[in-house]
């Protein structure tokens, strides 16, 4: 079956089933879910490639230190330009930008762009912190899902606070935390 044609149906089912208030409650939980998912898989990407790192080149020999991350930087580079052959757009300033002047719309390739470029830079020992890409996945992942669902810009942005508090909760283990900068930054 088709994915507009199972669109479809999921839209009539839900009409006749669930009213908006109760449809929103549960796709936020999904979305923050998915974008909870996404942030772990960040963090354990990362680890993955420092620990593939510290068996292969740093045990015996601690110059690896200085050449690692700019061994990164270029891989990145060589991903966004050659592969991805986009700008990665990631961090908090990205999603502000899109519920400013897009309607809050992220391009899709931020669902994954943002992950790997990431992953590389931090995994090999570069200087960039993990919140702002976790925040883009699941900001870009809230987005997408709107869209899909064609949901108006309230429900969008919506979409976005719920992705965005999922991430920063998963991150750094302190849903609270994520709540509020959820409304602090993005719903504001």
């Amino acid at each position: 079956m088709p994915i507009p044609r199972m669109l479809i149906k999921l839209y009539r089912w839900r009409t006749r089933n669930l009213n908006d208030t109760n449809f929103l409650l549960i796709l936020s939980v999904l979305v923050g879910f998915l974008s909870g998912l996404g942030a772990v898989l960040i963090k354990n990407a990362v680890r993955l490639i420092e620990g593939f790192m510290e068996d292969q080149f740093l045990e015996n020999h601690r110059y690896f230190y200085v050449i690692l991350p700019a061994i990164g930087l270029l891989l990145v580079l060589l991903f966004t330009k050659f592969i991805l052959r986009r700008k990665v757009d990631h961090g908090i300033p990205t999603v502000l930008y899109a519920i400013s002047k897009n309607n809050g719309i992220i391009r899709p390739h931020n669902l994954f762009s943002s992950i790997i470029s990431s992953a590389i830079t931090v995994g090999f020992g570069g200087s960039v912190g993990l919140e702002g890409p976790t925040v883009a996945t699941g900001a870009a992942i809230g987005s997408n899902m709107a869209k899909l669902l064609r949901l108006n810009y309230r429900q969008v942005i919506l979409m976005l606070g719920c992705a965005s508090a999922g991430a920063m909760s998963a991150i750094f283990k302190a849903p609270i935390a994520g709540v509020v900068f959820a409304l602090e930054v993005i719903m504001l």
